[in-house]
């Protein structure tokens, strides 16, 4: 089992931010703090535009050699390693990049499922978007082929814009800020969490609880009025 992301706000350096990452490979479960996403998110950039640049390169320059006619082996093997690279860096990262992307979410204060409607009418609106892009190159008007109506993604382009910014401003917003309060109707809390006393979590409760348990202790040490004192006690 994958160990449960709780970061603390304020208490996550790089190092915790790494390591975190990959403790919550496929960890939805927990919350990202925007320190833990940030550093992440910069990391995974960094790794993926060098290899994004080095494929780049590799390609364009065995597209030179391939039709001035040369040959190069040192050529055709970095472009084999950074498109080999890149392909398996895409795939390795994409669960841990979701997880995290999840509970950076959670963290700001939508809840699992809450979250999980929102990632839902993100793909549907981008299998609309590329079904709609199939349908403008098959739907022609006039003879010089201009794309038909139906083929127009304007709407749904604009709709998953929205939706990105959405969860852009959602990664950069202090923890517990949508949270709502117990009272709340039944729809902002299926989105949203309640919001814990002064954000108190599971170790903030137990410590909630211990002033109670001493003074069940103290309580308890306290001689019974009728229980014999030691100047009472029988002696030998």
């Amino acid at each position: 089992m994958m160990k449960k992301i709780m970061e603390v706000p304020g208490q996550v350096s790089f190092g915790q931010a790494f390591k975190d990452f990959w403790r919550g490979y496929i960890e939805f479960n927990g919350r990202s703090t925007r320190a833990g996403y940030w550093w992440m998110r910069l990391v995974v950039s960094v790794w993926m535009g060098i290899l994004l640049t080095g494929t780049t390169v590799s390609v364009v320059n065995f597209g030179m050699q391939f039709f001035t006619g040369e040959r190069s082996t040192t050529v055709i093997t970095a472009m084999i390693v950074f498109i080999a690279l890149l392909i398996l860096s895409s795939l390795a990262l994409f669960l841990p990049d979701l997880a995290l992307s999840v509970r950076r979410s959670r963290d700001v204060g939508l809840r699992g499922r809450g979250t999980l409607v929102i990632w839902a009418v993100m793909v549907v609106l981008e299998v609309i978007v590329m079904a709609q892009r199939m349908a403008t190159q098959l739907a022609y008007e006039g003879p010089y082929g201009r794309p038909g109506f139906a083929g127009q993604p304007w709407l749904t382009n604009w709709v998953t814009l929205v939706f990105g910014l959405i969860f852009l401003i959602m990664a950069v917003l202090p923890t517990d800020l949508f949270t709502v309060k117990a009272e709340s109707n039944g729809f902002m809390k299926f989105f949203f969490r309640v919001k814990t006393p002064a954000g108190a979590d599971s170790s903030a409760a137990d410590e909630a609880t211990q002033p109670s348990a001493t003074a069940q202790s103290e309580t308890s040490s306290v001689a019974d009025p009728s229980a014999p004192t030691a100047s009472e006690a029988p002696k030998k």
